[in-house]
Formats: C-alpha cells, sequence, structure tokens
C-alpha cells in the first residue's frame, strides 16, 4: 500500500463509534449533566404548577409549614386565629377559662392543614392525645369512642369545627373523669385502712405508681407530681381528702400524658417518623 492512501480499518472504526445508539446516547447525557437536567426539571414542573393550579400550591406550601412546626412552636398566620370577642364567647359559652380556649385554639389550627377551620377525626384524636385525654385501657378507650359517635351522628359528618370540637372536648373530659372517679374511690377507701377520710402524700404517690401506672420516669415528671399535689393540698395539712385526691389524680394524669406525648412528638420529628 502507498503511503498516500489511508487505512480503510481507521474509517471503519470510526464510522462504528459514530453510530451510537439512542439509548446509549442518552445514558451518556443523563450522566454528564444529571443534576444539572433534574434542577431544569423540577423548576419548569413548578411553574406550571403555579401557573395552572396556584390554589394547590398554596395548600402544599402550608401543610409543609404546618408539618415543620409540629413538636416545636408554631408560629401560625393571624387570619387564622380568632378575635378576642369570638374567644370571650366561647370560653363563657363552653364555660372554660379565656387561656385555655385560646391554647386550644392554637392547637386546633395547628392540625389545620389546609385552613378550613374543620379537622377530620384522626386529627382530633391527635389533638386530644396532645392535651392529655387519650384513653389508656378497654373502658375508657370505649366511653371515648362513644362520645365521638355521639356527636358526629349528632352533627351529621365527621368534620368538626372549633365550637364542635371544644364541645366535644367537654364530653370526652367528663367521661373520662367518671371512669377515673369510680376507680379512684375504691382505691381510696382501700388505702384509708385507719378511716381518717384523708390519704398522706407518700401513700398518694405510691398509689399513683402501683396502681394507677404512672410511674415518675424523670425529675421533671415528679416535679409537676409535687406542685399538682401542694395545689390540690387546699389545707396545706399534706393530705388529701377523697374529693382532692380525685381531682389530683385527674390533673396528673392529664399532665404526664401531655408531657410523654410532647416527648414522643419530639423523638419522632427527630428521626422523621409518625408520632
Amino acid at each position: 500500500k502507498s503511503r498516500g492512501t489511508r487505512d480503510p480499518r481507521i474509517q471503519r472504526y470510526q464510522t462504528f463509534h459514530r453510530q451510537e445508539s439512542r439509548m446509549r446516547s442518552r445514558r451518556r447525557a443523563i450522566q454528564a449533566d444529571v443534576m444539572g437536567q433534574s434542577r431544569r426539571c423540577i423548576k419548569l414542573a413548578f411553574r406550571y404548577m403555579q401557573m395552572n393550579h396556584a390554589e394547590r400550591i398554596d395548600y402544599l406550601k402550608k401543610l409543609f409549614d404546618s408539618k415543620m412546626s409540629k413538636g416545636g412552636s408554631v408560629n401560625r398566620p393571624e387570619q387564622y386565629g380568632i378575635s378576642n370577642e369570638e374567644l370571650k364567647g366561647l370560653a363563657a359559652k363552653m364555660a372554660l377559662p379565656e387561656q385555655e380556649v385560646d391554647h386550644l385554639d392554637v392547637q386546633f389550627r395547628h392540625y389545620d392543614f389546609d385552613g378550613s377551620g374543620a379537622l377530620d377525626l384522626e386529627e382530633v384524636r391527635s389533638i386530644l392525645a396532645d392535651i392529655g385525654l387519650s384513653p389508656q385501657n378497654r373502658e375508657e378507650k370505649f366511653e371515648v369512642t362513644e362520645c365521638i359517635n355521639e356527636k358526629v351522628q349528632k352533627m351529621g359528618c365527621e368534620e368538626f369545627e372549633f365550637e364542635a370540637f371544644l364541645d366535644l372536648l367537654k364530653s370526652v373530659r367528663e367521661r373520662l373523669k367518671q371512669v377515673q372517679s369510680i376507680k379512684c374511690w375504691r382505691l381510696f377507701h382501700e388505702a384509708d385502712v385507719i378511716g381518717r377520710d384523708s390519704l398522706e402524700m407518700l401513700k398518694i404517690m405510691t398509689l399513683l405508681e402501683t396502681k394507677l401506672g404512672f410511674y415518675l420516669r424523670s425529675s421533671e415528671e415528679n416535679s409537676e407530681a409535687l406542685n399538682i399535689f401542694a395545689q390540690c393540698d387546699t389545707d396545706s395539712d399534706g393530705c388529701l381528702n377523697l374529693d382532692e385526691f380525685q381531682a389530683f389524680v385527674q390533673k396528673v394524669r392529664a399532665k404526664l400524658l401531655t408531657l410523654r406525648r410532647r416527648e414522643e412528638v419530639q423523638i419522632a420529628k427527630k428521626f422523621d417518623l409518625e408520632p
């Protein structure tokens, strides 16, 4: 072969590599700029959603912001809160302290992701757990479920607005109080072997842990239980009568369940789990 002629094998080799398959070309393009392609696609998709589905984008933003604030402080927009006049009216109508109604309003709006002013049954149960009203045994679960079913049947729907939620809250609290009062009466008279119609603090703390199942897990829980005992001991004699004992059990139960629920939410948030 002469020096001026080109080797045909080189030409065949170059032709072979120029004819690359479509799949291989696509794979090479993705590998070359996968992050850039992804970001551009996401931006285009987001712009399209903003132009054609603005309401849906606003809803998703509210949902994201609400979930991010779970377990911590809730920075809710002012338009979602109730006015002072409405707060006072609801507090008077439901016979609840204004401070408690305001706190419950914060809890209610915290779970109202879409801003509709109503919560479903699952969200209502979550609030009840947050404020220490979750049932702890079979009898309590039956009473709470029956109470919710009665309210749903009365309203004709499974969506609770704030006033309906407050009414349900009062009913659940009263049902649980009745169940706990019977048990407290029995425990009180079993422990009052001398017949003094009162129990000292050490015996009450023992009943709280051994008979009621509320073991004080931390110094914070122990401090809260002692503070509630001091509040219920109206005559400051270091003992509680039957009415004071029932009030103590109800308050310390709600406080302990609230603290433990808050701890569960914090752990779930830390490890990206559902509380």
